[in-house]
């Protein structure tokens, strides 16, 4: 009976360890790739008292050629809350893939459960600090290891899951969606992560860890450089073909859509960047994005 109480209670206390288990993100020799970009995770900085991972960015041609390094932000993750968080360089410019806040800021929380809101930072367009809704949790085979997976409340076309170790596995660590976002136009893509120059994860939907940021955010279908789709001024949008537009603004709100063959009077349009995808049928001829002044 003795044999049998201490088998059960060795089973129970390996499930309940296998189910404590957590994997965290990688301090040295990892490399994240998104879009045309690379994020190093190379060496420790102290910032407040509190070690981070240092990250640096580098752009790239292609797979195998890149330029310099450059110091992109610091990243450490809440051992007991189990968060990653993020700070990036106080003078960073408000652009594109460069944020400016120098404070702590959350990318990613594995301390959740299905009906949970969690405040992130989403730091591409103009969407900074966003609500998003925890769907489910499950988690996701890595090389024969069952890793936790956050997956939120999709809204629109674009949701977003968050892998322990990894973090968001559809918009990259640095960029996690906030709900509505749709996939067109300056969406960083997830690609690949490498830890000691070995493929750790590869996200599913595609074969190559590079893609071109056609300015766009997604793979060219047609390069602007070859054809004129469109033209913008202030209170209007000229289309230059008999095409199927649609045009969303930053949140993912699809507020216009038909067949256009001339002007649009966009003068009430709030200003800001939209995004525009032509179709010729159902085929995709152009995806982009304009600026409204």
């Amino acid at each position: 009976m003795k044999k049998l109480i201490f088998i059960f209670s060795f089973i129970v206390l390996k499930v309940s360890l296998s189910a404590q288990l957590h994997y965290f993100l990688p301090r040295n020799n990892a490399v994240m790739s998104i879009l045309d970009q690379k994020y190093w995770f190379e060496g420790d900085t102290i910032i407040n008292g509190v070690r981070y991972t240092k990250i640096y960015r580098q752009k790239c041609k292609s797979e195998t050629e890149c330029g310099e390094l450059s110091y992109y932000a610091a990243v450490r993750e809440d051992t007991i809350g189990a968060k990653i968080y993020a700070v990036y360089p106080c003078d960073s410019a408000r652009l594109l893939y460069a944020p400016y806040v120098c404070d702590d800021v959350l990318l990613a929380d594995f301390d959740v459960h299905a009906g949970d809101q969690v405040d992130i930072y989403c730091n591409w367009l103009w969407l900074d600090r966003q609500l998003v809704t925890v769907d489910n949790v499950d988690s996701i085979q890595i090389n024969n290891q069952y890793r936790k997976r956050i997956n939120l409340r999709k809204n629109y076309w674009t949701p977003d899951s968050w892998v322990e170790g990894i973090g968001s596995v559809i918009f990259g660590l640095f960029f996690p969606a906030p709900e509505g976002v749709v996939d067109v136009g300056d969406v960083p893509k997830f690609l690949c992560l490498h830890l000691n120059n070995e493929l750790l994860y590869q996200n599913p939907e595609y074969d190559t860890c590079f893609l071109r940021d056609s300015g766009a955010g997604i793979p060219s279908v047609a390069s602007p450089e070859d054809r004129t789709y469109y033209s913008v001024t202030n209170d209007q949008l000229y289309i230059y073909g008999n095409y199927t537009c649609q045009i969303y603004n930053v949140r993912g709100f699809l507020i216009s859509s038909g067949i256009q063959s001339s002007a649009m009077n966009i003068s009430s349009w709030a200003t800001g960047i939209y995004f525009i995808q032509l179709y010729d049928g159902n085929k995709l001829v152009y995806s982009g994005r304009f600026v409204k002044h």
